[in-house]
């Protein structure tokens, strides 16, 4: 996508998180074999103990080198929620609103169709 920069990397540093918590499913499968007097465990937590903690730290220095990176731009983050009206916000709000089944969540769902009225008329 052309709006992105470094998703690539970005993309690395996620994948890299998933298979980090991969790792933590065995650690909490290992805890069951503590008392054991067998060593089958031992031979996991060896592997993915310097594994994970190797992964961690070069994504972590990925992941600082896009934050340093970043540009932010409040004037068009600005212009993007006045385009939508607060759109993107309210849907949000409104699925979370939603599990309340409070009255706010009506009102919310009606300020939402207003804004998909007002931007089918703007495009």
């Amino acid at each position: 996508m052309p709006h992105k920069r470094n998703p690539e990397l970005c993309e690395r540093v996620c994948g890299l998180a998933r298979l980090i918590r991969g790792y933590s499913v065995t650690s909490l499968e290992n805890i069951t074999l503590w008392h054991e007097r067998d060593i089958s465990h031992s031979s996991t937590g060896t592997y993915h103990s310097a594994d994970a903690c190797l992964a961690l730290d070069y994504s972590m220095n990925v992941f600082t080198s896009v934050m340093k990176g970043l540009n932010v731009y409040p004037k068009r983050m600005k212009q993007n929620m006045e385009i939508t009206r607060g759109f993107i916000v309210l849907r949000k709000e409104f699925y979370w609103l939603n599990r309340q089944r409070d009255e706010p969540a009506e009102r919310l769902q009606d300020r939402t169709a207003e804004c998909d009225e007002d931007l089918a008329e703007r495009y």
